[in-house]
């Protein structure tokens, strides 16, 4: 890295891109235009990606080792991305699904993951219509219909903020009459989900 590290143990403990170091260490999260976030996380063991040590992560303003304020240090002149050694932080932009009823499907994700419609859209040169419809996260679901589609999609994981939250709502769905495949429980791989079925048939994920 061109720019200056704060101290060898900080430089020792950064997860790096292609890095598989284990044990406790430091990842460096990049928004666009929006002050670089350092996290305390933990990666077990041939494991990628590192994990959150806490529920809600543990965010670090201070390196752990030499005290420096890490805001300071690197948040004007570092240049992580540019410089190839932080993946710039993704979220998902949207998932699109074929459905057979625009507004069942539509009322669906209203009333379950409360999120947001935005004008049905109508192409005027072929048999097609959707909606977008926006979520709190700022993640993006479009459902679309045509005679010529056939409903369907792998799956669609919804992330609802703590194991708790997966709990309440898993029973409030199960109490309406939803489809519930698995619930919740902690997987193989360390994820605490359940799975259930839409109103056209769609495998949906609901993970903490």
């Amino acid at each position: 890295m061109k720019s200056k590290w704060c101290c060898a143990e900080f430089q020792g403990r950064f997860f790096q891109t292609e890095g598989r170091q284990d044990g406790l260490g430091i990842l460096w999260y990049v928004h666009s235009r929006a002050t670089p976030v350092f996290r305390l996380e933990y990666r077990r063991p041939n494991r990628m990606p590192p994990e959150p040590i806490a529920e809600y992560g543990f965010n670090l303003k201070f390196c752990p080792w030499c005290g420096c304020n890490l805001l300071e240090h690197y948040g004007s002149d570092a240049r992580p991305v540019e410089e190839g050694i932080v993946f710039p932080t993704g979220q998902i932009e949207h998932a699109a699904v074929w459905v057979s009823d625009l507004e069942r499907g539509r009322a669906f994700y209203e009333r379950w993951f409360k999120a947001t419609a935005g004008e049905k859209y109508s192409s005027s040169k072929r048999d097609f219509t959707s909606y977008f419809l926006s979520l709190g996260s700022g993640a993006r679901l479009e459902l679309m219909i045509s005679a010529d589609e056939a409903p369907r999609l792998a799956h669609i994981a919804f992330s609802v903020g703590s194991r708790d939250d997966v709990d309440r709502l898993v029973k409030a769905m199960e109490a309406a009459g939803v489809q519930i495949v698995t619930g919740p429980r902690l997987t193989g791989d360390g994820y605490y989900e359940a799975s259930v079925i839409d109103t056209e048939g769609n495998l949906i994920e609901i993970t903490s």
